[in-house]
């Protein structure tokens, strides 16, 4: 049994004068336990509402979502959310905010510190673990939000356009240590983005959406290697993949991504 199953997924929103909008239809998908998925389409698909549904933040209009078989309802505790913003708390410490859900779901034990650290270490932190969020830069604290998502040891990781705030260089290296993050911990990985060299990149599958209504378009399956390197964009494999997806968005008369 698949990790995820989304079948026939469908979204509606309604305006106040109750005029209706569809932001998803009939979405279905499956993804394997230890799968890097990631998400493209254009501004306005539904790529965060799908990613908000599966997360149980937002309720589907139609069709179900299940995670580990059991049908998402309400947020669930096995289930890592990070979003563009880290959204640390500014009060608390690094360590604090990575340990914020535990404090939440359970409370803290020792060994949950411990934990807490090692993920820290994991993203090369440990030596900022009692520094505030105002006290390190864009990509330490992205990498702290990712750490609290971590820390509950969730069976999926959400990821919403986690680094599409940040520069250039800081956005490569973030990809390179996500991705050894979740190869060391075998992590299970739906990623929203609107770069399609990132969706490449990252991803052992890109689900290309359509405009809304969003649905999806096509499955790419992507055959580089593991581990990868940024040196692989510069390949012929990497550049076939990332034109086969850009031109869905041509054809369509989307704009460029």
């Amino acid at each position: 049994m698949a990790l995820v199953e989304i079948s026939s997924l469908g979204r509606t929103y309604l305006s106040k004068n109750k005029s209706q909008t569809i932001a998803l239809q009939n979405v279905n998908l499956s993804i394997e336990k230890g799968e890097f998925i990631s998400v493209v389409g254009p501004s306005g698909c539904g790529k965060s509402t799908l990613l908000k549904i599966v997360g149980g933040l937002l309720p589907a209009s139609e069709g179900i979502v299940t995670v580990a078989g059991d049908r998402v309802v309400r947020p669930r505790a096995d289930v890592g959310i990070v979003y563009q913003a880290p959204l640390l708390l500014p009060w608390r410490t690094v360590i604090e905010n990575v340990l914020l859900p535990l404090e939440i779901q359970k409370g803290v034990k020792p060994k949950d510190v411990d934990n807490a650290m090692e993920l820290l270490e994991l993203v090369g932190l440990e030596r900022f673990a009692k520094s505030y969020p105002a006290e390190l830069s864009g990509g330490m604290q992205q990498r702290v939000g990712i750490c609290r998502a971590l820390v509950t040891r969730p069976a999926l990781l959400l990821m919403d356009e986690p680094f599409g705030a940040l520069d250039a260089m800081t956005r490569e290296f973030l990809n390179l240590e996500l991705m050894r993050i979740c190869a060391e911990s075998s992590q299970t990985v739906l990623f929203i983005t609107h770069s399609i060299p990132e969706s490449v990149f990252l991803g052992d599958r890109v689900i290309v959406m359509s405009s809304r209504p969003g649905t999806i378009n096509e499955i790419v399956a992507i055959t580089l290697p593991r581990p990868r390197t940024t040196a692989m964009m510069a390949t012929e494999d990497f550049g076939v993949a990332a034109e086969h997806i850009r031109g869905h968005f041509n054809l369509s008369g989307a704009a460029h991504l």
